[in-house]
């Protein structure tokens, strides 16, 4: 299965497929230099499926978040059959995020995983608002039924 990332830029993309692979997906130097990601990322994660009991292998595209690299993020998502939408927790739903989402409405994304970046290790009311609203936005915008709808909570703190 070919998993895409989505999401506003800055809100920890890259950082989340590190947490989960092990694997920095900002491969360029310039990316390295700016923290910034321009092209499009991979990484992978092996894991045990439950129905053949053998090993299998998750990829990973990681896209750009920032508007200027939005012909890449085209690129990742169209061959994605899963996207992951990672909002920073204490900043909520943004531009690229909203933008994003609808390119996955469009693209008739079959399941949408969202993670909740923490970037601070307490949950303070902002954290709280954040998450409810970009929750009630995607069921209440009907871009996702709360059935198609996964989420996943990083707690990390991150130096």
């Amino acid at each position: 299965m070919i998993i895409a990332t989505a999401g506003h830029v800055d809100h920890g993309k890259t950082h989340s497929l590190q947490a989960l692979t092990g694997t920095n997906a900002d491969r360029l130097p310039e990316e390295q230099k700016r923290g910034l990601t321009i092209d499009l990322g991979y990484a992978f994660m092996p894991y045990l499926s439950a129905i053949t009991q053998q090993q299998e292998t998750l990829g990973f595209i990681d896209v750009p978040g920032y508007e200027k690299f939005l012909s890449n993020m085209l690129a990742g998502v169209g061959t994605a059959h899963h996207a992951m939408l990672i909002v920073a927790g204490d900043e909520g739903m943004m531009a690229q995020s909203y933008e994003h989402l609808a390119i996955l409405r469009l693209l008739a994304m079959d399941s949408l995983t969202v993670g909740d970046h923490h970037v601070r290790s307490h949950h303070s009311r902002a954290t709280t608002a954040a998450r409810s609203t970009a929750h009630s936005t995607l069921i209440s915008a009907r871009l996702y039924r709360a059935a198609d709808l996964s989420l996943l909570n990083y707690n990390r703190r991150w130096h």
